[in-house]
This record gives structure tokens, sequence and C-alpha cells, in this order.
């Protein structure tokens, strides 16, 4: 079957589930769904007890690269839809919950979230099945809606991302403390795998010491591990600069391993309009016969917003959430961010070599829908020489 034919049978089957979905949804009920807009197409009861929501993202990257004779990694123009994608979400009643999203940027059909769950269960709190992201890292956890650059760090590529598995997640403190902990498999794009003994564990817990919702002023930390097993008995890190239109710069050896093993450390401090966040990633690789290398990366990163605007934080999910313009496009300027990025990551202990990478934003929230992105960023990646570029991104989100 062609990429075509698959794309349109997964498109069509998305929306059958959709009328399925609220049709059986009201049925349950037997009462009459309200349908409003909260950010994204919302139909609910009047008790709330069931509820749909559904809402997508489209965003369009360009890039512009000077040509460098000492660049290992390609400096060609170049474009591309970085994400387009469509969810449906919400709950079935009695605390069933789930969500359903799909992304079809790259032409062929990828599972991002696709789980259900309970919620309120007692001692552990929600309950998913599915695919889902793994807790590990606060960039990671925090949606490409709302991470202040376009893309997230190059010490990101440690992170798990998503995987088919199990996760448990409870918060306590009027959820200033919020604790993960997950079982899952190494699957595909669309949630698949096989194999006998592949299954990692991820947990995280993290917290809010200090929060004063009234001014706009919180510290979070926390802190992530994984036990991972490797695919086919290799191992391998490959790290690109912060543009996602260029090739990766820093290749690690070929690493016979069965396991490997991470860990996350992270921090951030929000004052009104001014925010700082930083993480620490290591990677234990735990070679066949030889020595164990140490892989690590960090990023520091600030922005400012010069219209008054502030990060909101998602307690639920331990992450920022939607920045929402004091004045949006139509009674205002909207909402301007300034932000600046530095990101090393080390794999000299598995001969990959080291780069610092350097990245300057600029973001214009025109509503709580749409965004533009202007990101200058600068990598020196030592002897695989160096690489620069200006891109954009123009993108809506509901």
């Amino acid at each position: 079957m062609s990429s075509r034919s698959r794309f349109s049978g997964s498109l069509r089957s998305f929306f059958v589930l959709l009328a399925l979905s609220a049709a059986s949804s009201g049925a349950a009920q037997s009462k009459e769904m309200t349908v409003e807009w909260k950010d994204g197409l919302r139909f609910e009861s009047p008790d709330s007890e069931v509820y749909l929501k559904l809402g997508g993202r489209i965003l369009n990257d360009w890039a512009w690269f000077p040509e460098r004779s000492d660049a290992s990694v390609s400096t060609s123009d170049a474009t591309e839809f970085r994400r387009a994608r469509i969810y449906l979400a919400g709950k079935l009643g009695g605390g069933l919950i789930f969500k359903s999203q799909i992304d079809f940027s790259s032409g062929e059909v990828a599972f991002k979230d696709m789980y259900m769950g309970i919620e309120d269960l007692p001692v552990v709190g929600e309950l998913r099945v599915g695919q889902m992201k793994e807790p590990f890292s606060l960039e990671e956890l925090t949606s490409s809606n709302y991470i202040t650059f376009m893309e997230r760090s190059p010490a990101a590529a440690f992170d798990a991302e998503r995987n088919t598995g199990i996760m448990v997640q409870n918060g306590w403190s009027n959820q200033r403390v919020l604790a993960s902990l997950g079982i899952f498999r190494n699957t595909d794009e669309t949630g698949s795998g096989s194999g006998d003994a592949r299954y990692n564990y991820s947990a995280r817990l993290s917290g809010l010491p200090y929060e004063d919702t009234e001014h706009h002023r919180l510290i979070h930390l926390g802190i992530a591990g994984s036990l991972r097993k490797t695919p086919d008995g290799m191992y391998q890190m490959s790290i690109r600069p912060s543009s996602h239109l260029t090739d990766k710069i820093l290749h690690s050896d070929v690493l016979m391993a069965k396991e490997y093993s991470l860990a996350g450390f992270e921090a951030a401090a929000a004052i009104g309009p001014f925010s700082v966040d930083a993480e620490y990633r290591l990677t234990n690789v735990n070679v066949i016969g030889g020595d164990n290398p140490n892989l690590t990366g960090f990023y520091l990163a600030g922005s400012w917003f010069l219209t008054g605007e502030n990060r909101p934080y998602n307690h639920f999910e331990g992450a920022f959430g939607r920045v929402k313009p004091i004045k949006p496009l139509g009674s205002g300027p909207g909402a301007w961010e300034l932000a600046v990025r530095i990101a090393h990551v080390d794999l000299s202990e598995a001969n990959g070599g080291q780069l610092d990478d350097y990245t300057a934003g600029i973001n214009w929230y025109a509503n709580n829908n749409a965004r533009v992105m202007l990101n200058f960023v600068y990598s020196d990646a030592n002897e695989n020489g160096q690489f620069s570029g200006l891109q954009t991104r123009f993108m809506v989100y509901f």
C-alpha cells in the first residue's frame, strides 16, 4: 500500500473515531452536550463528567544557512512542516480518560499520544496505558506548542521521549509535588515493538518548593531516572545542533551494550515576565566487556516578556504551559518575548567529541493559538566544524 493510501486511510479512521466517540459519549450520559471554544473545540456534559476536546497543530519552519567550507553538516536553505498533528482527548465518565494524537508531517502516519486510562485512583492517582511520553525531563514534558525555542536543546537527544507502556502519576500538596513511574517497551512510531525482556523503567519526581500565584513567581525542582534496554544490543548517540533542518553533527562510537541508564536533574525559576531554566543529563552505558562511558549534556536558558506576560505552569504535568497574551492581536500587540540559551554535550568518552550550542530567539504570540518564532543558532563542534543559521517558524496550535 502506498504512503498516500495509508495516510488517507488513517485520516478517515481518525474522523470516524471522532464521530463515534462524540456519539457514544453523548448517548452514555443521555444529556445535552455544550460546545465551546477553550483554546480548542470542546464538547462537555453539564456535570463535566464527559467531555471531548478536538485540537491540533501546524508548525512550518524555514531556515537560511550561510555556506561554510569547514562545516560537516548540510548548509542548504530549507523548509519543512516540523509538525502537523490532530488529536482527540477527553473523559468518558467514571474517571475514564483517553487521548489519540496523530502526526502527518513526514507524509507517514505516526502515533504521538495514543493512550487510555483512569484517574482519581486510590494511592496511585492516574493510570495510563498506551503510547505516551515517558516521565523524564522538564523540556521534554513541556509541549512543543509551548517550548521557548524552535527546538529543544541538543542535550534533549538523551531523553526517552515516547514509547508504549503503563504509567502511574499522582500529585500532592495541591499538585505542587508530582511523582510519575512507568514501565515501557522500545516501540516504533505506531507503538509496535517485539522481543523478550526489552522493558524500560522510568521515574520522575518534581515539585514547587516555592510558589506565589498572585505575583507569578515560582521555583521548580525535579529529578528523573531511567533504566533502559538497547535496540539490537547496540548503543550510539548522535547529536544535532538546535535546528531540525540540518544534519546531526556529533556521533559516538557504536557500542556493544544491552542496557544503559539515564539521570536527569532540572531546575527552573520564574519572576513575573522573567524566567530561567536549566537541566543536566547523564547517560552511563553498560558496555559488554569494556569500560562504561559517561555521556553528558546540559543547557541553561532564560527569557523575558517585553509585554509583561509570564510562563504559566501546568501542575498536572510538572511543566510549563500555554502563554496567553495580555492584549492579543486585534486589541493590542500580542506578546513579545526575548530568549537566550547555551547548551553543551560531551560524548568524548565514546569518541564522539563535544558540542557547544548557542541560541537567541524572538517570539511573537499573536493570541492564545498562534505564534511566530525567530531563532539564530551557532554551534561549535570543535574538530567537526562550526554551524550557524537563521530560522523561523509559523505555527498555529489549538
